[in-house]
């Protein structure tokens, strides 16, 4: 039985391995062949790695949307959260590097403080633990259930 897990790693080895198919292709054709590859023959294994890398994808996929979490989510409901939680902790780092530049550069009579520092700190720390959390949840979904397809 393999596992989605097994198989996202499977499908990142077939990328890479499409990434540098594609680039020895780039660099026989350059080479009009003389560097002992045929461009042909690699046109047909790059052919063959991405037919292997969207098979695995689409399996991925299938087995991610057919399956349930213990809490009862699908994995799609935790990859979006997963997603949101980035894009606040990204904006929130923003934030807080803004306001420390405009801290360092105001006046001694004029302090800049827009936001709570603390409580910035806080949810920042607040949004990393939910996503560590969140990832363990689906990495153990992933290594604990079996492939479709």
């Amino acid at each position: 039985m393999r596992t989605i897990g097994e198989a996202r790693l499977a499908h990142s080895a077939a990328i890479s391995a499409a990434r540098e198919l594609g680039a020895r292709l780039a660099a026989a054709v350059e080479a009009r062949g003389s560097c002992g590859e045929s461009p042909s023959a690699l046109l047909c294994e790059l052919r063959r790695s991405c037919a292997e890398v969207a098979v695995l994808g689409a399996q991925i996929a299938h087995s991610q949307a057919a399956g349930r979490l213990p809490g009862g989510e699908s994995p799609a409901e935790l990859l979006a959260r997963l997603r949101a939680l980035a894009l606040e902790r990204s904006a929130l780092r923003l934030a807080a590097a803004a306001q420390w530049r405009a801290s360092a550069s105001a006046s001694a009579r004029r302090p800049a403080r827009a936001l709570d520092s603390a409580a910035l700190e806080r949810r920042l720390a607040e949004l990393a633990a939910e996503q560590v959390e969140l990832r363990a949840r689906l990495e153990e979904h992933n290594w604990t259930t079996a492939l479709i397809g």
